[in-house]
């Protein structure tokens, strides 16, 4: 009774997080928006969201917890706290995307290596992007590379990125390189590309074993995700994040869900 009691506060639990995310598809004449969140069991680390600045600017997040369940969880919640503070009341005027992606990270830093939560970090990015001009600029703390769809080629693009490390390890001033804004264009009919490491490390339900005996363990990969993109015959966000979804699970062949699946498609048209 009691384990089917917290098993209903997890289910409970699970379905709050997913109000943190905004996973119902949002288009417009500019842009083509859209996510998917799956967690593996009950809450997570993992969390994304946007928010429409102005009629130029729109900005977006991106985060993976070190860990699982509820730690994780919480501090994915002071993250979200921090993104919805910032943008409060905001009025674009005069400000500087690229100061703007940088203060964000750094306050999500700060905050998370404040609390003192040991072993824990978060992998996070934060990109804000012109709607009108394709520019975006973007600040990362644990990412590595980013995905980008080129309509022109009809092919996908790894844009690698400012090494960093990931945010609530070390406080700002006591980074080696403190973190940076970068700069990319995103041209019409591009798909931008942001994810948790979920979806690469999703497992086949397939069980093999190599010669010794020992299982093998086969993962989705990111060259996987790369062809399952380019593969999509349908070009909108949503219809993109599906095939991969399809794919995925056709891979795990009923296998248990890894890790949390999370992943953000922005198209600008």
């Amino acid at each position: 009774i009691e384990k089917a009691k917290a098993d209903k506060q997890l289910l409970l639990g699970k379905e709050i997080q997913k109000k943190f995310i905004p996973l119902e598809p949002n288009e417009n004449d500019q842009i083509d928006i859209y996510g998917f969140y799956e967690g593996a069991k009950g809450v997570s680390g993992d969390y994304f969201e946007y928010r429409k600045i102005d009629d130029n600017y729109y900005a977006f997040i991106i985060c993976d917890v070190s860990g699982k369940a509820v730690p994780a969880a919480l501090i994915m919640v002071q993250i979200s706290t921090i993104f919805h503070s910032y943008f409060a009341n905001f009025k674009m005027g005069n400000q500087k995307p690229e100061k703007m992606t940088v203060d964000i990270i750094t306050q999500i830093n700060d905050t998370v290596e404040e609390r003192g939560f040991e072993g824990r970090f978060a992998a996070t990015l934060v990109l804000i992007l012109n709607v009108k001009t394709g520019v975006a600029y973007l600040t990362n703390a644990g990412y590595t590379q980013l995905l980008v769809y080129r309509d022109n080629k009809k092919e996908c693009e790894w844009i690698k990125l400012f090494p960093s490390g990931a945010a609530g390890v070390f406080p700002s001033y006591m980074l080696p390189q403190p973190f940076q804004s970068e700069k990319i264009n995103v041209n019409n009919g591009d798909v931008l590309f942001l994810f948790t490491d979920g979806i690469e490390e999703a497992r086949c339900g397939d069980v093999k074993y190599n010669e010794k005996g020992e299982e093998i363990i086969e993962e989705f990969g990111l060259e996987r995700l790369k062809a399952v993109i380019e593969s999509s015959k349908e070009k909108s966000s949503k219809a993109i994040i599906d095939t991969i979804m399809e794919a995925e699970a056709k891979f795990r062949n009923g296998g248990e869900q890894y890790d949390d699946l999370t992943l953000l498609a922005v198209k600008r048209k």
